[in-house]
């Protein structure tokens, strides 16, 4: 990648140099909007990557070197710098013309999102990605500058036939309030990932109406807290969570203490779903919504065979909701707990009517292992294999205070030498780390 800084002469003689020293290799630039002064369009046909960062006063020498032919271009980056002072409301709409064929190559495209006029929009391009301007923009500037219309980017992915990777990260567009999303969705054909990223849910929510893609395309979503089904449009996805086999549900803290809850799916062991609600508000009884919101999310509960849940340490999830999602997920194989109360999810294992009849594995860590506990499991065990459904593998963990399953961190009362003796005489595969 050949960077340049400066848009004097000496930069013109540099690159020169370095443009005949390195024929007939392709190459990449990197350059700020004023120095495009520097690249003759006859030094074009070589450049394989583009960076290009630039500001609203550059914005006309953005068109124009844009307008040259860049044969063999396959990678195209661009940003704005957006700077409060010089608001550029009408500029970044560009000239209207379409594509002309000047990128027959172009595969990867990632603007952010205010800048992306129709002449870009080529039938190569495979990966997609539209962010937030360079520096945060004011928030009393006009809409437009967090991104164009509604239509006019369906307008401009329909032209990426070949589309396989589609990312929009905190560039709302300025009528997706207003927009009317009841016309026919498009269709993307070859799409392989679709993310959406923007602190307001209802926003992502209502994108992913304008858009069909094939059940095996992976659906990611970040946003702010939500109820999940209301993220995820369930009706108009029913064929892609109807794949899912397995799912993995974490609800604990990030790196920051902040509250995050994350829910990714899985069809036969490809990422099929991935949602992460930040700042989720949960308090101490938090996992009992989840559990229920998590039943509703998908449209064929009896498809999942592994389920996978990390509470944060305290959290209290009620019998009942326990009771309910285990009874929806009747075709679970393997079940694991990880924090949360390991004692409200045997007491509803161990009701008569949650059959799971072909549970096999069932894994439970925790950083607070009681007597209770203890015995409850014995005697969920002692059940559920008395009714003929018997275990193949328990696994049982201490967690230390990071959440970590290692022998010596756990804690200080674990299951007695008798309870695991009961198991083993129970289950084929007993695994006991404390």
């Amino acid at each position: 990648m050949y960077i340049i800084r400066k848009g004097d002469a000496q930069a013109v003689s540099m690159f020169e140099t370095f443009l005949s020293r390195s024929a007939p290799n392709m190459h990449g630039l990197s350059l700020r909007g004023r120095n495009l002064a520097v690249v003759d369009a006859s030094n074009l046909s070589r450049l394989s990557s583009l960076y290009l960062l630039f500001k609203a006063k550059d914005l006309p020498a953005v068109h124009h070197f844009l307008g040259h032919r860049m044969p063999n271009l396959h990678t195209l980056t661009m940003r704005f710098h957006c700077l409060t002072e010089e608001p550029p409301r009408r500029a970044l709409r560009g000239p209207a013309r379409s594509y002309g064929g000047n990128f027959p190559r172009l595969r990867n495209l990632s603007t952010s999102g205010i800048f992306l006029p129709e002449y870009l929009s080529a039938p190569s391009i495979t990966h997609l990605e539209l962010t937030e301007c360079f520096e945060s923009c004011n928030i009393h500037l006009p809409g437009e500058l967090r991104m164009l219309s509604i239509d006019a980017l369906v307008k401009f992915v329909a032209s990426c036939i070949s589309l396989e990777s589609f990312q929009l990260t905190n560039c709302t567009p300025d009528d997706a309030f207003d927009a009317d999303f009841s016309t026919p969705r498009l269709h993307l054909p070859h799409l392989r990932t679709f993310a959406v990223e923007d602190e307001d849910w209802d926003w992502g929510s209502k994108f992913l109406h304008c858009f069909t893609f094939p059940p095996t395309t992976h659906l990611k979503v970040v946003c702010s807290s939500g109820v999940l089904q209301d993220i995820i449009p369930v009706s108009k996805f029913e064929e892609l969570l109807s794949s899912i086999d397995s799912v993995v549900v974490r609800l604990v803290p990030d790196q920051f203490k902040r509250p995050y809850c994350t829910v990714h799916g899985f069809a036969r062991g490809a990422e099929r779903l991935s949602v992460t609600a930040r700042d989720f508000d949960f308090d101490a009884e938090a996992g009992e919504p989840m559990l229920h919101d998590l039943i509703r999310l998908f449209p064929a509960p009896t498809n999942i065979l592994s389920l996978d849940v990390e509470f944060q340490d305290g959290l209290v999830t009620a019998q009942h909701a326990w009771h309910d999602a285990l009874s929806a997920l009747s075709s679970l194989q393997c079940l694991a707990l990880r924090g949360g109360s390991l004692y409200h999810l045997l007491s509803a294992l161990s009701q008569e009517d949650v059959l799971l009849p072909q549970l096999e594995q069932l894994v439970l860590a925790s950083s607070r292992w009681h007597s209770e506990s203890d015995e409850l499991l014995v005697s969920t065990v002692e059940i559920r294999a008395a009714r003929g459904y018997k275990l193949e593998k328990l696994i049982l963990l201490g967690l230390g205070p990071g959440g970590e399953a290692e022998r010596g961190v756990g804690p200080s009362i674990s299951p007695s030498m008798t309870s695991v003796n009961r198991l083993k005489a129970l289950v084929l595969d007993v695994s006991a780390v404390f």
